[in-house]
C-alpha cells in the first residue's frame, strides 16, 4: 500500500535533507487534531512532512498521520491563494506527496467509508497536479476525485477504467494513452468546444452583439452560424471578390463585410442581410495606386452605428451611412477601432497609433510604438491595447496598454514567441486576449504583467480573437489550420499552469558528462536553465553578465563554456555568473556553432562566414581556419575517434576534416537544401544529416556512401540525435518563420525506417538522449519554451514515447485515449474527443447504445423521437454525415445496427424506407443477416408506398436511391 511511485525518489535518497523549520507537529498534536488549527503555508507542509520522516518507520503511525491529513485537506478553505501556496511547498516535500497519493489510491478502497473522502481525494489530486506531480503511467482506477483539476496536467498512459471523475476539469490536459473505460464523467470539461473546420484559410471571426449569430471569414465565402448549436445558417458569397474583414451592425440584422476584387484595384465593403443572406448595398473604393497598398484591411462601425471607418494602407476612410458618402479621410493605417463611448477613433499603424476626434476631426494624440497589427479599445473607452511584431525584429513580440486620456503606456505584456496578429478585451474589461503567429492564445490581466492562461492548439498562427458578448466564450480563427476554435472562460484562471524557467524557446540541450541527471537547456535570451530531468525539477538559471548566448556547451570535463553573442568564448566559473576564462575573436561574421573534441583539447567553431575555427583549449590560441564551405555552418561536431571532424552548411553540404591539419577528406552532397543538424553515431562508423529538404540522411563515414534516407517529415528537420548505443534515431521539426510538421520521430537506423512518431501543438529545436541502467529517455526542447521527458519503451519491436514530465504544458492532447463506455459525457464532449484522436470510437459507441435504446445516448447525439408503449423509439433523425462515413468506411455491422432500429419503428413508412436502404448497404457491404432482414420487411409492411417501393426494387426499377439520398 504505502509502495513508492514513479514520481518520487525513494525515501532512503532523499533521508538526508535538512529542514530548517521548528520541530515536527508531535504525537498530542495529532491526537489532539491541533494541527487542523495551524495556518496552512508553506511551513506547515514542512513541518507535516518532518513528522512523516519521524512516523514513517511505524505503518500504524503512518496510517493515523493519513487520516489526520485527510480531515485538514476537507476543512480547507479551497482557493486558488490556499491551493497554491500548498502546491509550492509540495514540490520539495515527497514523502506528503507520497501520502496524498495514497489518500487518492485508496478513495476507492481502503478508505472509501470516510466521510466525503472522494472530495478530499478531488483536492489532494488537485494539490498534486498544481505542484507538477505528474501521473504518467500510474493505476488509478476505481479512485474517487470528484471535483479535482487537473487541467495541464500529464497523464500518459493513466489508467482510470471505473474512477469517478465527476465535475473534474482536464483543460489542456496531457490524455495521450489514458483510459477512461466506464468511468464517470458527468460533468467533466475539457476547457473547450469542438473547433470549426473550413476548406481555406479563417480570416476573421465575429459574434453579433446580442450573442445570436456568429460569423467566419474562409476567405472567399463568410460562414454564418447560430451561436448557441453552432449550426450553419448560410454562406455569403460572391464570385472573384475574397473577404478581409467583418462586422454586426449595432441591431444585429446586418453583416458588414470588407472585400477585394480579383484583378483589379476595387474593393468594396458590402452590407448583407442577415435574415435572407441578400447583399443590400455595396460601398466601393477604387485605387489608383498598387493594391496590396489600398486594400481594406480593417473595418469598424460607431457605437450608434451611424459611421463606418475602413482602413488601408493609403487611407482611413470615415463613412456617413446615412448617405453613404466618405465623410473624411484621414492618415493611413491598417487597423482601426472606435470608442465604445463614441468619441474617438484610433488607427494604427507601423510605429504609431493616431487618436482621432470624430466631431471636429482633429488628431488629439499621437501613441509611439512599434509595428502596431491591431489595436482595440477597453469597454469604458478608458484603456486602449495594442498589438506589436514584425518578422525581421523577433524582440518585439508584445501587447502593450495605454490609458487614452494621457497617452500613457501602463504596462507592457511580453511572452508571445512570434508576432502579435490581434489584441482583444473581455467584456469585463479586465482580461486581454492576445493571438499570435506562434499559435498561442495568451489571457492577460490588466493589473499585472504575467499571463493568466495560454490556449495552445491551433498548429498555426492565430490571426483573429472575439470574445462572446457574456464573456463565457471565446473564439479564435486559425490561419493556415483551417479551424475555428472556441474555448470555455468559465474554467478561468484557476487553471492556470505558469512557466517552469525562461520563456523563450528552448533552442539547446546538453548533457552533464558526469553527473547523468543534470541537463542544461539553453535560449535565444541571457538564460539558461540547469534541470535534474529524473525529478523534473529547474535547479538553478544561469544568467547575469554574459550577454546574450549564442551557444552553451558543456565540454568532457563538465566545464560549461558559452559562447556571447559579442563575439565571445568563456569557460564560465562554478556560480556560472562570471567567467574565469575569455578567448576573444575578431570573425568578420558572427558564431553560428561550438564543439568540443573528446579530449577537450580542441574547440571547434562554426562561423556566419563559411568558415570552421579550431581554438586550442588549454592555452587560447587559435591553431587553424577551415575554408571550404561557401554558407553559413550551421552545426559541427567532432568523431568519437577525436581525429575527425564535420561540418554542416547552408551550401547543402556535410564535409569531413582532419583535425590534425585541417584537410578536407571528404564532400558529402545529396541534400538538395541546407543543412541544419549533423551527429555521428556512438561507434563512429556512421554520420546522420538534416535540414530544409525534410529528409534525413545516413552515411558511411569511411567511405562517404548515403547508406538511407529517412523521409517522414513535412518541414525542416532541425535536430537529430543517436541513442547511446546507436540503434535509434530520434529527429524533430521545425521551419523559420513556421511551425514545422511538429513532429517528433525514432527511426530504426538498421532498417532505415520510422517506428515511432507523435505530433505535438509546438515545434521540437533540440533533443537530447538520456539512459538510466535499466531504462532509455528522450529530453526534448521546444519553441514553446517547454522542456518535456520521455520514456522511451520497448515492446516486442514496439516503440512508442511515455510523456514523464512537462515543464510547461497548456494544449489539451487526446490521441489514443479511451473512451468506452463512459458515463455522462455531453455530445459535445463526445465531438471534440473525436476531433481530437480519442479511440474507442465515441461516436459509433453512442450510437450503438441510442439503437439499443439508451436514453442518455439518444439525449447525447440530439436524437429526437416519441417513445411507444413497447419502449421502441421512433422517427428518430440521425445525421446523413454519419451514415456517410459508415458507407464510406465499409462498417456493415453499424449499418446493420440502425437499420434494425429503424425497423422496429412499427408503422412508420419513412422509417421502413430508411431501413431498407440501410439493410441494404450493410448486405453489399457482406453482413451476412441484412438480406434476411430486407425479406421481412415488406411482410411487416402496412403502408402502399413502401410496398410499392418493394415490388419496383424486385422488378428491376429505380424507384430508391439507397440512404445516402434523403434529407
Amino acid at each position: 500500500m504505502y509502495s513508492n511511485t514513479t514520481f518520487l525518489p525513494t525515501l532512503a535518497e532523499e533521508a538526508d535533507i535538512d529542514i530548517d523549520f521548528s520541530e515536527p507537529f508531535s504525537e498530542h498534536d495529532l491526537a489532539s487534531q491541533n494541527i487542523i488549527s495551524t495556518t496552512i503555508n508553506k511551513n506547515t507542509i514542512h513541518k507535516i512532512a518532518k513528522t512523516l520522516k519521524t512516523f514513517i518507520p511505524t505503518s500504524e503511525k503512518m496510517d493515523e498521520l493519513i487520516q489526520r491529513i485527510i480531515i485538514i485537506i476537507a476543512q480547507l478553505q479551497f482557493e486558488l491563494s490556499t491551493a497554491s501556496t500548498i502546491a509550492q511547498g509540495l514540490r520539495e516535500e515527497d514523502e506528503l506527496c507520497w501520502c496524498l497519493l495514497i489518500i487518492i489510491k485508496s478513495s476507492g478502497t481502503s478508505y472509501r467509508n470516510i466521510p466525503n473522502i472522494e472530495i478530499t481525494a478531488g483536492r489532494a489530486m488537485t494539490l498534486l497536479n498544481k505542484a507538477k506531480k505528474p501521473f504518467s503511467g500510474m493505476d488509478l482506477s476505481g479512485i474517487r476525485v470528484i471535483g479535482a483539476n487537473l487541467s495541464y496536467g500529464i497523464f500518459d498512459g493513466t489508467q482510470f477504467q471505473e474512477a469517478n471523475l465527476q465535475d473534474v476539469k482536464l483543460q489542456g490536459a496531457w490524455l495521450n494513452n489514458t483510459n477512461f473505460t466506464k468511468a464517470m464523467m458527468e460533468g467533466v470539461t475539457f476547457g473547450e468546444l469542438p473547433y470549426l473546420s473550413f476548406t481555406k484559410n479563417c480570416t476573421d471571426c465575429r459574434y453579433s452583439q446580442d450573442g445570436q449569430w456568429l460569423a467566419v471569414v474562409a476567405e472567399d465565402n463568410i460562414f454564418l452560424y447560430d451561436a448557441t448549436t453552432y449550426a450553419k445558417i448560410r454562406i455569403f458569397k460572391i464570385r472573384n471578390e475574397e473577404f478581409e474583414d467583418i462586422i454586426f451592425s449595432v441591431d444585429g440584422k446586418q453583416l458588414l463585410s470588407s472585400s477585394s476584387i480579383a484583378g483589379s484595384q476595387k474593393y468594396n465593403i458590402r452590407f448583407w442581410e442577415i435574415e435572407t443572406g441578400v447583399c443590400k448595398k455595396t460601398l466601393q473604393i477604387f485605387e489608383q495606386e498598387d493594391p496590396s497598398k489600398g486594400s481594406i484591411r480593417d473595418i469598424a462601425l460607431s457605437p450608434n452605428g451611424k459611421l463606418l471607418a475602413s482602413a488601408s494602407f493609403d487611407h482611413v476612410r470615415l463613412w456617413d451611412l446615412k448617405n453613404d458618402t466618405c465623410q473624411k479621410i484621414l492618415k493611413g493605417a491598417h487597423t482601426v477601432d472606435f470608442s465604445p463611448d463614441g468619441k474617438l477613433l484610433a488607427a494604427g499603424r507601423w510605429n504609431n497609433i493616431w487618436l482621432w476626434n470624430i466631431q471636429n476631426g482633429f488628431c488629439q494624440k499621437v501613441l509611439e510604438s512599434s509595428n502596431i497589427n491591431c489595436i482595440n479599445f477597453s469597454p469604458n473607452s478608458q484603456l486602449l491595447a495594442s498589438a506589436s511584431g514584425d518578422e525581421d525584429e523577433d524582440d518585439d513580440y508584445i501587447v502593450q496598454l495605454w490609458e487614452v486620456k494621457t497617452g500613457t503606456l501602463i504596462k507592457t505584456f511580453y511572452g508571445h514567441l512570434s508576432i502579435v496578429n490581434i489584441v482583444v478585451f473581455h467584456p469585463n474589461g479586465q482580461l486581454l486576449a492576445s493571438g499570435s503567429q506562434d499559435g498561442a492564445i495568451r489571457l492577460w490581466d490588466i493589473t499585472t504583467d504575467i499571463p493568466l492562461r495560454t490556449l495552445d492548439g491551433h498548429v498555426e498562427g492565430v490571426l483573429s480573437l472575439a470574445f462572446h458578448p457574456k464573456g463565457r466564450l471565446l473564439i479564435s480563427g486559425g490561419g493556415y489550420d483551417k479551424t475555428c476554435r472556441i474555448w470555455d472562460m468559465q474554467q478561468g484562471v484557476i487553471s492556470t499552469r505558469a512557466y517552469i524557467g525562461n520563456t523563450k524557446a528552448i533552442g539547446l540541450l546538453t548533457l552533464h558528462p558526469r553527473n547523468r541527471n543534470l541537463i542544461l537547456a539553453g535560449s535565444g535570451d541571457t538564460a539558461s536553465q540547469l534541470w535534474d530531468v529524473r525529478r523534473g525539477m529547474l535547479l538553478r538559471t544561469l544568467e547575469g553578465t554574459l550577454g546574450e548566448h549564442l551557444g552553451i556547451s558543456y565540454n568532457h570535463e563538465g566545464q560549461l563554456w558559452a559562447l556571447t553573442k559579442d563575439k565571445n568564448i568563456v569557460l564560465l566559473t562554478d556560480d556560472y555568473n562570471s567567467y574565469r576564462k575569455k578567448l576573444t575573436v575578431t570573425p568578420t561574421q558572427e558564431f553560428r556553432s561550438i564543439a568540443f573534441s573528446v579530449t577537450d583539447e580542441y574547440m571547434a567553431l562554426g562561423t556566419q562566414d563559411n568558415t570552421i575555427e579550431i581554438w586550442e583549449c588549454e592555452n587560447n590560441t587559435r591553431k587553424r581556419i577551415l575554408n571550404g564551405h561557401t554558407a553559413t555552418i550551421d552545426c559541427i561536431v567532432f568523431h568519437p575517434n577525436n581525429q575527425l571532424l564535420a561540418s554542416g552548411s547552408w551550401d547543402n553540404s556535410v564535409r569531413l576534416w582532419t583535425i590534425k591539419d585541417g584537410l578536407c577528406l571528404k564532400i558529402l552532397t545529396a541534400h538538395t537544401s541546407g543543412i541544419e543538424c549533423i551527429i555521428f553515431s556512438p561507434n563512429g562508423q556512421f554520420l546522420a544529416s538534416a535540414g530544409h529538404d525534410t529528409n534525413v540522411r545516413l552515411w558511411d563515414v569511411e567511405s562517404g556512401d548515403c547508406l538511407k534516407v529517412l523521409r517522414g517529415h513535412e518541414k525542416d528537420v532541425f535536430t537529430i540525435a543517436f541513442d547511446p548505443e546507436g540503434w535509434l534515431l530520434a529527429s524533430g521539426s521545425y521551419e523559420r518563420g513556421g511551425g514545422g510538421d511538429r513532429s517528433i520521430k525514432l527511426w530504426d537506423t538498421t532498417a532505415g525506417k520510422l517506428v515511432y512518431s507523435i505530433t505535438l501543438n509546438t515545434a521540437t529545436l533540440c533533443l537530447c538522449w538520456h539512459r538510466t541502467d535499466n531504462e532509455l529517455f528522450l529530453v526534448t526542447g521546444h519553441i514553446d519554451s517547454s522542456l518535456r521527458y520521455w520514456r522511451v519503451k520497448v515492446l516486442s519491436n514496439n516503440i512508442s514515447l511515455q510523456l514523464l514530465w512537462s515543464s510547461y504544458q497548456a494544449a489539451l492532447y487526446l490521441e489514443n485515449a479511451y473512451f468506452e463506455k463512459v458515463q455522462g459525457l455531453l455530445k459535445q464532449n463526445w465531438e471534440l474527443l473525436e476531433q481530437r484522436g480519442a479511440k474507442g470510437s465515441p461516436r459509433e459507441l453512442l450510437f450503438k447504445l441510442a439503437i439499443q435504446g439508451d436514453l442518455i445516448a439518444q439525449r447525447n447525439l440530439g436524437l429526437s423521437g416519441q417513445s411507444r408503449e413497447d419502449d421502441v423509439l421512433v422517427d428518430i433523425k440521425i445525421p446523413i454525415e454519419w451514415f456517410i462515413k459508415a458507407i464510406e468506411e465499409k462498417d456493415p455491422e453499424i449499418l446493420f445496427n440502425v437499420a434494425n432500429f429503424y425497423k422496429n419503428g412499427k408503422g412508420v413508412s419513412k422509417n421502413y424506407r430508411k431501413a431498407f436502404g440501410l439493410y441494404e448497404e450493410a448486405a453489399k457491404q457482406g453482413h451476412s443477416g441484412a438480406k434476411v432482414a430486407i425479406e421481412s420487411i415488406p411482410k411487416c409492411c402496412d403502408n402502399e408506398e413502401m410496398l410499392e417501393m418493394w415490388y419496383a426494387a424486385e422488378e428491376g426499377r429505380d424507384l430508391w436511391k439507397g440512404p445516402i439520398v434523403w434529407r
